[in-house]
């Protein structure tokens, strides 16, 4: 006969080996899944989204006792969700968020203005069409016009400098609508 959830998750709380087991075996696929799902281009070359899933285990088992009010299969695979995005959100910030690590110091034959000349005059594919009329529609939804726009221009490979000059803006503020625009798409 098949343990109840409640049961499994008691005795994953009472550092039951079998039982923590069970919960890896069974709710793995919910955070890989999270993790391919949502691990940015550029970490990906860099992390492997099996070790990622081990870091949101790691959380989990060690902060268990948070868990036991989890009384569902659906609760913990939405507590697990939860887990792996924020664990994605604080890797991204980690690495892309300082000069020490930054990607962009990483393609040491090329710079900036050369790459972005190179993606400019690559063309989109359909694909990569769809998925930025898609994030456009998503932006368009979550924030004021304006943050499309500024949107729009860097995307155009403006810098922020022309940015906040074409819309009368303060530089600091087109980079703060950026982030927060990437916040929200690296989250969602």
């Amino acid at each position: 006969m098949a343990e109840s959830f409640p049961g499994l998750m008691d005795r994953a709380c009472r550092d039951e080996p079998q039982a923590q087991a069970l919960l890896v075996e069974r709710y793995s696929p919910i955070i890989l899944r999270v993790v391919r799902r949502h691990l940015s281009p550029e970490l990906r070359r860099l992390f492997d989204s099996v070790d990622l899933q081990q870091d949101v285990w790691h959380s989990f088992f060690r902060q268990l006792s948070l868990s036991a009010g989890l009384d569902t299969p659906e609760a913990l695979a939405r507590y697990l969700n939860t887990i792996a995005k924020n664990h994605l959100v604080d890797l991204f910030r980690k690495w892309l968020g300082t000069s020490r690590r930054a990607l962009a110091g990483e393609c040491s034959n090329l710079d900036e203005n050369d790459m972005q000349a190179r993606l400019r005059d690559t063309p989109a594919t359909a694909s990569q069409q769809a998925i930025a009329a898609e994030t456009r529609a998503r932006i368009g939804t979550q924030f004021p016009p304006h943050y499309l726009r500024i949107v729009e221009l860097r995307e155009a490979g403006e810098t922020y400098e022309a940015i906040a000059e074409a819309l009368q803006l303060n530089e600091r503020t087109v980079r703060r609508v950026l982030e927060r625009v990437q916040t929200f798409l690296v989250g969602s």
